[in-house]
């Protein structure tokens, strides 16, 4: 895939620079749940956007049991993980019908070595996303059951809204995998979930969570009652 249009055309675009880049001359691809972006110590040579959807971080710990390390939501570009020609120290997998951008590394590189602040932009966001993916939420591993899934939907609410800017949309995340992040068993989160939905909290939707009154959930997430 050539550089067909130059650094000027790309720098007075209307819409955001890395984003457009990866719509113009990208390719659409649609995924299911379960299907992956990365594996686990395979080389990653795409970049994605994602146009809507949720995919997550996720790896195996040392019981074997799988762990959900970060989400990443539509709108959210998702980089590659490891070094040059090393595996990917973790997978990429995708959570609900996604819809996704892809772009192969070396052209999307092309256009970085072309344009010097956006390649500054994603080398910056590749670092913000590596402190994220490995710090394995470590804010809320202080806290009880409740707390931890009250935090957890209150953080990807807030990144939703700021990534999309959509007022009442879903947080398209099932209860396992809101369990694989938090280390709660999948039972004991239904019952978190119903009862934040009984108190006016949040609203329960097939494999989705919207919430209903943000403050209300930031107090759960430090004090459950």
């Amino acid at each position: 895939m050539g550089c067909e249009k130059s650094c000027a055309e790309i720098v007075n675009r209307e819409v955001d620079t890395l984003h457009g880049i990866i719509k113009d001359q990208g390719i659409v691809t649609r995924l299911r749940r379960g299907e992956h972006l990365a594996q686990m110590g395979q080389p990653t040579n795409r970049v994605y956007l994602i146009e809507n959807g949720i995919v997550a971080y996720t790896r195996s710990n040392q019981t074997g049991k799988r762990q959900v390390m970060e989400f990443e939501l539509s709108g959210s570009l998702v980089l590659p993980l490891d070094a040059l020609g090393s595996g990917s120290p973790c997978s990429t997998e995708v959570l609900s019908n996604t819809e996704v951008y892809m772009m192969p590394t070396k052209s999307f590189q092309r256009y970085l070595d072309a344009v010097p602040m956006a390649k500054d932009k994603v080398a910056l966001q590749r670092e913000n996303l590596i402190a994220r993916v490995f710090r394995s939420f470590a804010n809320i591993g202080s806290r009880q059951g409740p707390q931890k899934i009250a935090w957890l939907l209150a953080y990807l609410w807030e990144r939703q809204g700021c990534v999309c800017g959509v007022d009442g949309a879903s947080i398209p995340v099932r209860q396992i995998d809101l369990a694989d992040a938090t280390g709660v068993t999948s039972v004991y989160v239904n019952q978190i979930l119903r009862k934040l939905e009984k108190q006016g909290i949040i609203a329960l939707h097939k494999g989705a969570a919207q919430v209903i009154d943000l403050p209300a959930l930031k107090a759960s997430s430090k004090s459950f009652g």
